[in-house]
């Protein structure tokens, strides 16, 4: 059995790559993230995609040139990404003689746990970790100078 749901993760490393290597300017086409993955196509990228655009954790830019950004990395957590895939427990459409609210309970605060725990992780700290692995290369400096 998984910890966490196959969509949570595709979510969780599809993020990371985006504020990887894309920005506003060039923004990271779906079709990239689906070259770089093995074992996915665009019909199991999709959905979730449309779910981190919907919840704002991901920006779309529509067209010939578009695709997806993450506008603010160092304040984008994983627990936006949680709240984004997962829903909050309910309870439930089976019965079992009232225990369904214990396990309701019991649910909930595992949820709580994890949406607290996830919060103090920034998707800025996970691409420094990602550099700091030598999985991507280091940012160069942008120069900036007026003759």
């Amino acid at each position: 059995m998984q910890l966490f749901p196959n969509k949570l993760r595709l979510a969780l490393n599809t993020v990371l790559f985006i504020v990887c290597y894309g920005n506003e300017i060039e923004p990271v086409s779906s079709k990239t993230i689906v070259e770089q993955c093995e074992n996915m196509n665009d019909r199991t990228l999709e959905p979730v995609l449309q779910k981190l655009a919907k919840a704002n954790v991901v920006q779309s830019i529509k067209g010939a040139n578009g695709g997806y950004y993450v506008d603010d990395p160092d304040n984008l957590t994983v627990r936006h990404v949680v709240e984004a895939m997962l829903d909050k427990p309910d309870n439930g459409k089976y019965t079992f003689l009232g225990l369904e609210d214990v396990e309701h309970e019991a649910a909930t605060k595992i949820y709580d746990g994890l949406i607290e725990k996830t919060s103090y992780i920034s998707f800025a700290h996970l691409k420094n970790r990602a550099q700091e692995k030598g999985l991507i290369s280091q940012e160069e400096p942008v120069l900036n100078f007026v003759i």
